[in-house]
């Protein structure tokens, strides 16, 4: 196997922190987003959460693109990131059941995705640490 290259991480880690970050648009305008990107129907009762949720994505995603860049934010923001969009997978097949479940069916293979990109760059981070103690 070809040796794994710093620009592959940083690739990654910029193309999860776009696609996760990207949902940070909705806070903008939840009515218009939930309605056409997920064909729900706009609750006005839930705005704060799903600004809150869109908002907490968007963070998410933009500490993954910082951590293109910088190194010691990388292990734990990965990890985050992973833990994170595993849940949401979960929760996603589990809605699957109900009527809106088909909604979020595309995350399921987005995420999951993301989650095994996260995992490798994950894992390498942790070979490359385990490299430098040795160097030490």
């Amino acid at each position: 196997m070809r040796k794994y290259s710093e620009s592959s991480t940083r690739l990654i880690l910029i193309a999860c922190g776009l696609m996760t970050g990207g949902l940070g648009v909705i806070s903008i305008s939840p009515e218009f987003f939930i309605v056409k990107l997920f064909k729900l129907d706009y609750v006005q009762d839930f705005d704060i959460i799903i600004r809150h949720w869109s908002a907490s994505v968007f963070v998410l995603g933009v500490f993954l693109i910082i951590s293109a860049f910088n190194e010691k934010w990388r292990i734990p923001l990965v990890l985050f990131a992973i833990i994170e969009k595993v849940y949401l997978v979960v929760v996603c097949i589990f809605a699957l059941k109900y009527s809106y479940g088909e909604s979020f069916a595309i995350v399921i293979p987005l995420d999951t995705i993301m989650c095994l990109l996260l995992a490798f760059v994950l894992l390498n981070e942790f070979k490359k640490s385990d490299r430098k103690e040795v160097l030490k």
